[in-house]
């Protein structure tokens, strides 16, 4: 059962340090909190300057009735589509080695992939290739839990509809990868699992990281669950092969910095390669993105979800650090946790969970009270004692205080942030986030 968090107490960072180095203290303070308090499992490890600078495992890799299994370094997690960060480097080797050119069109490996002669190796790095992504198909749902050969699947996509025309826009689409990954193995004349081990793995020697065939799953050591009515549920897994290097990878949160610190400091690419990789257009690179976490700072990097595995790997290069986290359950949300993880080791001001009952006045909560809305859902925002009381379609969330302007309801696993400033309220879920604005 859910230990109910009685409450929490700020420790207000308000400047920069000139340290070069990470306060690890004030990151403990963060995950002790969470973990205490059941709000998040999964690893996060971090390094500065190419060094492994903090490591830290929250929660438990396995649970049920009667067993329970604590995380450890060693826990493997499906990455989920930070896979494709390492399908992206494996093609740019290709390029370095004149076996490939960006401009390549796809129609040379698949020609009958709708629009092929309009796509090119570039168009699919940046999903601007306009291919429906093979996973919102509702046919989806019929195989995920199955292996699909993928002659069947690249079958499967030549039968969809595009969305829009080649290069026109960006739109995140699966298919752009499964497509890489086949084009890889046509080259390479090997399996996928094959040339990303080779080319590398093998070249950084991380331990913890392969492809995860269908006969793999015992490996990983760790199951996913979803939070549900103060339960965590365990989830029945898909076929994490299916997507080849769309998002096949298993991996741990050390490997994961130990792959982007050799690729950030050029020892998988050329300086040359890194550079075109991290030209971005519409916040889209050519395998990663540029990610935000706190509106200020800037970083290069990717998130993935496969189930209810989740995983961020993020680089600032400015100032030359490498963030990964993974888990198998979602709580408080991936993103809060990545913004004040990243403030903390770029001394930015930022607030810390604590045991101390925080409170609020009716003042406060009246000035947050009212109706919110979008398009998809609204909500009505009443002060009760010294709590709020959020309500939609006839039912009512009880929500606790657990951050300036931040609410939760643990009960079903909602959290609520506030913006009294620009009269908006944020909605979070899981991995997702609505956006309301106060009626007036």
């Amino acid at each position: 059962m859910l230990k109910i968090l009685i409450g929490l107490f700020i420790l207000n960072f308000s400047c920069k340090s000139p340290s070069q180095e990470t306060d690890k203290n004030k990151l403990d303070l963060l995950l002790n909190a969470l973990e205490t308090n059941q709000l998040a499992n999964g690893s996060m490890a971090l390094s500065r300057n190419g060094h492994i600078e903090y490591q830290k495992e929250l929660g438990f890799a396995f649970k049920s009735l009667h067993k329970k299994t604590l995380t450890t370094p060693e826990t493997r997690y499906r990455i989920g589509s930070v896979s494709k960060m390492f399908t992206a480097t494996i093609i740019f080797q290709l390029v370095e080695e004149k076996k490939l050119r960006l401009d390549d069109n796809l129609a040379e490996f698949i020609p009958d992939i709708p629009n092929a002669r309009s796509i090119t190796i570039e168009t699919l790095l940046r999903h601007r290739s306009g291919l429906a992504n093979y996973t919102d198909e509702p046919e989806f749902n019929n195989w995920k839990y199955k292996s699909k050969p993928l002659a069947e699947l690249l079958q499967s996509i030549s039968n969809t509809t595009p969305k829009f025309t080649p290069g026109s826009k960006a739109d995140y689409s699966n298919t752009n990868f499964v497509l890489l990954s086949y084009i890889i193995e046509k080259v390479c004349k090997k399996p996928f699992q094959e040339v990303v081990t080779e080319r590398i793995l093998s070249k950084i020697n991380v331990k913890n990281t392969y492809f995860e065939c269908a006969s793999d799953s015992g490996l990983k050591n760790c199951k996913s669950y979803k939070y549900l009515n103060s339960e965590w549920i365990q989830q029945t897994e898909t076929v994490a092969s299916n997507h080849l290097g769309a998002g096949a990878l298993v991996s741990t949160a050390t490997d994961l910095v130990t792959f982007a610190d050799a690729l950030f400091t050029h020892k998988l690419l050329t300086p040359q390669s890194l550079q075109l990789m991290t030209s971005f257009q519409d916040d889209y690179g050519m395998g990663l993105f540029k990610i935000s976490y706190n509106n200020i700072d800037t970083a290069w990097g990717h998130e993935g979800r496969i189930d209810e595995f989740y995983t961020s790997l993020i680089h600032y290069p400015k100032d030359n650090i490498t963030i990964a986290y993974c888990t198998n359950g979602i709580l408080y949300p991936r993103d809060d946790i990545m913004r004040k993880v990243s403030n903390i080791c770029l001394n930015n001001p930022t607030t810390i969970p604590g045991f101390e009952f925080f409170s609020t006045s009716a003042q406060q909560l009246n000035q947050l009270a009212g109706k919110y809305s979008s398009m998809q859902i609204s909500v009505d925002c009443k002060p009760h004692g010294d709590k709020l009381i959020v309500t939609t379609q006839g039912q009512d969330f009880d929500t606790q205080l657990l951050d300036k302007n931040y609410f939760a309801n643990l009960q079903f696993g909602y959290f609520f942030e506030f913006i009294p400033t620009k009269n908006q309220l944020i909605i979070k879920e899981t991995d997702n986030n609505y956006l309301l604005n106060k009626k007036k």
